[in-house]
């Protein structure tokens, strides 16, 4: 944590957790406030307290933490993913990539497969999801790596493993869209997306959009 306050010092860079935070404080498909209250709070603090402070550890949230602004409710704790359609579209594609790779990742499969998915994203999601078809075509093109994305080995699937999927690449999507995060800070951002995760690299080393057009002007 004192090589985070550090570096985030030096750099001058504003960071901003709140997208790490919302995954945390998603439960069920809900939004849990109160917990998403409690993460900012001592982001807040730890921004706050000096490094000399932070090194000699010499400190304690709640006694040294003072409320200066309450912070409002951020989504109704029962409209999670109303709220978020881009994760609900990743996460049913995920699913839908699931059902389509258990019924078959032989060579004879992949193309009836992408073919299946790309209709699918087509006539029952109604867009074309360019992250999640490189994905599709990544486990139907066998390449083992990209399986774990989507809990393919996993018995019992594990939702929780393609709910992260999920949220790996909405972080992923929101980040790279710099008219959507410029919309957000109010000012003229150009973002940069940095991860850990080859797989999700490998997704989006070769992704790019060259133009937004927002049909509000």
């Amino acid at each position: 944590m004192l090589q985070l306050k550090n570096h985030i010092s030096k750099s001058g860079l504003p960071i901003s957790g709140l997208l790490g935070i919302m995954e945390l404080c998603e439960k069920n498909g809900e939004f849990l406030n109160n917990k998403y209250r409690d993460f900012k709070y001592r982001l807040e603090f730890f921004e706050q307290v000096p490094s000399k402070v932070l090194n000699t550890g010499n400190y304690d949230f709640h006694r040294d933490f003072h409320l200066v602004r309450e912070l409002p409710t951020f989504y109704k704790d029962n409209s999670w993913y109303e709220a978020l359609p881009g994760l609900q579209f990743s996460y049913a594609a995920l699913l839908k990539i699931r059902e389509l790779a258990l019924k078959g990742t032989k060579k004879k499969d992949a193309i009836p497969n992408i073919e299946a998915f790309t209709e699918w994203m087509s006539k029952s999601l109604g867009l074309m999801l360019g992250i999640e078809l490189k994905l599709a075509i990544s486990v139907f093109g066998g390449r083992t790596a990209f399986r774990k994305m989507i809990g393919l080995d996993n018995d019992p699937v594990s939702a929780k493993k393609i709910k992260g999927s999920a949220w790996d690449i909405f972080h992923a999507r929101y980040c790279l869209n710099n008219a959507n995060i410029s919309k957000h800070f109010g000012e003229n951002i150009s973002s940069y997306f940095v991860t850990n995760d080859y797989n999700l690299f490998g997704l989006l080393s070769k992704y790019s959009l060259t133009g937004i057009i927002d049909p509000r002007g």
